[in-house]
C-alpha cells in the first residue's frame, strides 16, 4: 500500500493497492489534523472494513508510505508516530495490526526541517537553489497556516530531522528502509540529506538520489512545463518502483 499516486500500471507492476489521501488541508486544519488524518486512513485501510470497501486483499505486512513536499514531511512524521512501541506514543502503534509492518518509506524532496523559518534554509541554500526554489513569501505563508502561533514547532513530528540518530536507533526496527530525491536546485535539499544521514547513522537502510539540475516539484513535472527533464523523472520513478519492488519482496 502506497500512499502517493503512481499510475494504474505501476500498481499492477507492484502488485500493490495504491491510496492517495486527500487530507486536510490548512489554514482551516492546522497540524496535527493532516498527520492524524493520515494515520487514521491507514487504520481504515488495514481494517476489515476497509479491504472490503477497497476491495482488495491488504498485506499488513507489506506496507509503504510514500510522499512529496509536505507530503514527505507528512511520511516521515507517521512513519516515527508508528515506530514507538513504549511511550505516550506507543498508542498509535498498538492501534494498528500486531502483524502491520512497514516495509519502506518514500520521500521525494521532503520539508523536514519545518521548526526552522523557511528564509533562514532559503540563506543556507546555494544562489542557484535560491533562484529556482519557491519564493520565501509563498513557502512562509503555507508553513504558518499549517503551524499557527501556539503550536511547538520544536518537535520530531513537525521537523523530523529533530529525530537524533540516537532515538531513531532506539526505534530500530521500526524505521523502515527509506528512498529519498532531493533536487539539486531547492533549497530543501539539505535537510533531506541530513535527515538521511541521520537514519544512516541509526542503521536504517538509505537510497538517497540527486537530481543536479532539477527544481523542487520535478517529479510531477509534466511534459508542458519548461522545466520538465524527461531523464530525471523517468529516473526518479524507475528508482522508486525498483526500490518498493524490492521492499515488497523482502
Amino acid at each position: 500500500m502506497i500512499y502517493s499516486k503512481p499510475t494504474h500500471t505501476d500498481a499492477v507492476q507492484l502488485n500493490a493497492a495504491v491510496v492517495s489521501v486527500d487530507y486536510a488541508k490548512s489554514p482551516e486544519y492546522p497540524f496535527p489534523h493532516a498527520l492524524l488524518q493520515a494515520y487514521t486512513v491507514l487504520q481504515w485501510c488495514l481494517s476489515s472494513s476497509g479491504t472490503t470497501q477497497l476491495g482488495v486483499a491488504i498485506d499488513r505486512r507489506r506496507v509503504a508510505v510514500m510522499g512529496n513536499s509536505a507530503g514527505g514531511n507528512l511520511t516521515a512524521s507517521l512513519t516515527l508516530l508508528n515506530a514507538f512501541t513504549k511511550g505516550p506514543c506507543k498508542q498509535f502503534r498498538d492501534g494498528l495490526p500486531k502483524d502491520f509492518r512497514q516495509v519502506a518509506q518514500v520521500l521525494l524532496y521532503p520539508s523536514v526541517a519545518c521548526n526552522q523559518l523557511y528564509r533562514v534554509r532559503m540563506a543556507n541554500a546555494s544562489p542557484q537553489a535560491q533562484a529556482k526554489s519557491l519564493p520565501v513569501w509563498m513557502a512562509e505563508m503555507m508553513e504558518a497556516c499549517y503551524l499557527p502561533p501556539g503550536i511547538e514547532k520544536d518537535q520530531i513530528f513537525i521537523a523530523p530531522l529533530l529525530a537524533s540518530s540516537s532515538l531513531l536507533k532506539e526505534l530500530q526496527p521500526k524505521v523502515p528502509p527509506v528512498s529519498c530525491h532531493v533536487a539539486g536546485l531547492d533549497c530543501l535539499q539539505d535537510e533531506a540529506v541530513q535527515y538521511c544521514r541521520h537514519l544512516e547513522m541509526a542503521g536504517v537502510q538509505v537510497e538517497l538520489k540527486e537530481y543536479p539540475e532539477a527544481n523542487h516539484g520535478f517529479s510531477h513535472y509534466k511534459e508542458d512545463n519548461k522545466e520538465f527533464c524527461k531523464q530525471d523523472v523517468e529516473e526518479c520513478w524507475e528508482s522508486v518502483l525498483g526500490f518498493l519492488e524490492r521492499a515488497f519482496k523482502h
